[in-house]
């Protein structure tokens, strides 16, 4: 590993090749301290557990509320909820009953892991929605987006109630509303009356989750 040390101030109009090329031939110092390379996803995974475990000076933020689980200003989690340390959940994140968060899992600031789904060995990025009764193994989610550490396959899912961005409170509250509100025609309509409105109404096919052949 290579460490460079250089003056803000001096390099801020300099080339940066030209300042490396300069370096060469420099000393060379060993570092007995924690060192991680971030350079693959993998690597996340790994600072994370370690940070975690105390295996490095890195701490996660908010509270230890039990040992190595750790919880930080905000979030909510409900009582059926169960969380096996080492595990983090981040701020203003919610946990809905039944759901599982598990083997190093973190669950960064203003995510929602919806009911019944199990986190294990993951990295829920921020501002992601998870839904319902999902297993989420060996993977990092962001967005609508689900990497698959074990495959190195990336999923981008269009279903909406499987896996999403969080919006802003406003449009969350919209979209909540206007799911309501098709779920509520879909019940009232009798089933022989007007087939094209039904037609337009009816939700789309799930995403099966389980079907995935990359779930590890």
């Amino acid at each position: 590993m290579s460490l460079w040390v250089v003056d803000c101030a001096k390099a801020q109009d300099a080339d940066l090749e030209d300042l490396l090329s300069q370096a060469e031939g420099a000393p060379s110092y060993f570092i007995k301290d924690y060192v991680k390379r971030l350079s693959h996803p993998q690597d996340v995974r790994s600072l994370v557990s370690d940070s975690l475990r105390g295996r490095c000076g890195m701490r996660p933020s908010g509270l230890e509320l039990k040992p190595g689980i750790w919880v930080d200003e905000g979030a909510e989690i409900h009582r059926r909820a169960r969380i096996v340390a080492p595990a983090y959940i981040g701020r203003a994140s919610k946990i809905l009953e039944d759901t599982l968060i598990t083997r190093c899992s973190n669950i960064e600031r203003d995510c929602y892991v919806d009911y019944g789904t199990v986190v294990e060995d993951s990295s829920i990025l921020p501002n992601t929605h998870i839904g319902i009764w999902l297993d989420v193994c060996h993977a990092v989610a962001n967005g609508n987006r689900l990497l698959s550490l074990a495959r190195g396959v990336t999923l981008e899912i269009s279903d909406r109630s499987i896996m999403r961005a969080m919006g802003s409170p406003r449009e969350e509250a919209r979209n909540k509303s206007l799911d309501f509100y098709e779920a509520q025609q879909l019940i009232t309509d009798p089933e022989d009356e007007q087939p094209e409105k039904q037609q337009k109404l009816r939700t789309p096919e799930a995403w099966q989750f389980g079907a995935n052949p990359i779930q590890g």
